[in-house]
């Protein structure tokens, strides 16, 4: 890792009830690991009384079939290019790995997660995905977005 710290995030993505939705994937480059310093995800949902969007942060075993998102460096005047690949909302979902943390967020709200100490934070080994995936009980629009540093 160089000090390389870069944001990626999705576009406000329109959710369909009870089906998971892979928001924004982040792929490694193949010779080296990233590490997330952050991440979260955002709904604009209107109705007090809905149930919760669970959300999952997870390795996945595929690309599936997505847009490109940007990522963007933090700091521009680095001359390094990012080598992380960022995709995002799902038409095809990739195939669900282990999920290293599930939350249920109400739908008026989001959730953020910035590492609580160094050497704690979620990393993606070479060559590997990480994804911000929902899955919300009635149609809603989201947005989520990853700092990470290569």
């Amino acid at each position: 890792m160089a000090d390389l710290v870069f944001t990626a995030s999705s576009s406000l993505i329109s959710l369909v009830a009870a089906t998971p939705k892979t928001l924004l994937q982040l792929k490694a480059p193949a010779n080296q690991r990233v590490k997330i310093l952050g991440w979260g995800v955002y709904f604009n949902g209107q109705n007090a009384d809905a149930q919760h969007v669970v959300v999952r942060l997870l390795r996945q075993t595929d690309d599936g079939t997505m847009s490109g998102a940007a990522a963007e460096k933090v700091d521009a005047s680095i001359a390094e290019t990012v080598q992380t690949v960022a995709r995002e909302n799902a038409s095809v979902e990739p195939a669900a790995g282990s999920i290293l943390c599930r939350k249920q967020i109400h739908p008026k709200n989001g959730y953020e997660e910035n590492p609580p100490d160094p050497g704690k934070e979620y990393k993606i080994p070479a060559g590997g995905r990480l994804a911000i995936e929902v899955n919300a009980p009635a149609a809603v629009d989201a947005v989520a977005w990853f700092r990470a540093e290569e």
